[in-house]
C-alpha cells in the first residue's frame, strides 16, 4: 500500500478512538450534572442533553465521512477484479 492509502485509513482510527473519547465524556458529563440528575426542571434538563446528543451526531456525521471518502480512495487505488 502507498503512504497516502496507509495514512488515511490510520486518521479514521485515530478519529474514531478520539470520537469514542469524547462520546464518553460527553455522556458522563451529562448524566453526571447535577442539573441533568435532579430533574425538577424538565426544560433545562432537556435542553443539556439536547446539546449533548447534537454534538455526538456532529461527530457521527463527520466521522461517516472521513470513512466514506477512505473507502472511496480504497476502492480507486485498490479496484476489484472482476
Amino acid at each position: 500500500m502507498d503512504y497516502e492509502t496507509i495514512n488515511k485509513i490510520s486518521s479514521v482510527y485515530v478519529n474514531i478512538e478520539e470520537g469514542l473519547k469524547s462520546t464518553q465524556k460527553v455522556l458522563l458529563n451529562s448524566i453526571s450534572d447535577p442539573d441533568v440528575m435532579i430533574l425538577e426542571d424538565f426544560d433545562r434538563t432537556f435542553i443539556l442533553l439536547y446539546g449533548s446528543i447534537q454534538e455526538l451526531y456532529s461527530q457521527e456525521k463527520y466521522l461517516s465521512k472521513q470513512i466514506g471518502f477512505t473507502l472511496e480512495h480504497l476502492e480507486k487505488a485498490f479496484p476489484e477484479e472482476k
